[in-house]
């Protein structure tokens, strides 16, 4: 499976297996990403224990990469 192709259930299962590795079970939450029309570029929002972040990730080789940070908030 290419970097590309990465489905709702694996980036689930992915997750799982990290905090599996890890021990740590915090609830995370994101957005479905929005993508430019080039699909190099993707909004996407992340929450997780009463706070979060939106961010632009830019696709390179090696993957995704965080590219801006638009805002971030606390509750």
């Amino acid at each position: 499976m290419s970097r590309n192709n990465y489905s709702y259930e694996n980036i689930l299962e992915s997750a799982d297996s990290i905090n599996q590795k890890t021990g740590n079970y915090s609830f995370l939450k994101f957005t479905i990403p929005i993508f430019n029309k080039e699909k190099n570029l993707a909004y996407i929002r992340l929450e997780k224990d009463g706070s979060g972040e939106a961010i632009i990730l830019e696709q390179k080789e090696c993957g995704w990469k965080r590219n801006i940070q638009l805002y971030e908030w606390v509750e």
